[in-house]
């Protein structure tokens, strides 16, 4: 999933939803799509990246990083 995807998904739950929280608006959003991010995006992170609808710099370099392999 592109960055700009996840941001649209956003920017469109925000709208569906109607909602004026931030905090209820996230956590409904991060519930119901957070099969979409990769294990190591936690809650606190989506907070940080929605309050202002953008996504942080982190966020984006985690979606773009590739799984790690094991070697052995």
């Amino acid at each position: 999933m592109t960055i700009l995807r996840v941001g649209e998904l956003l920017k469109s739950f925000y709208r569906r939803q109607g909602l004026e929280s931030t905090n209820q608006a996230t956590s409904l959003f991060y519930l119901s799509h957070r099969n979409r991010f990769p294990p190591n995006v936690l809650y606190s992170d989506c907070v940080a990246c929605v309050k202002d609808l953008l996504l942080s710099e982190w966020l984006t370099s985690e979606l773009r990083r590739k799984p790690q392999t094991v070697q052995k």
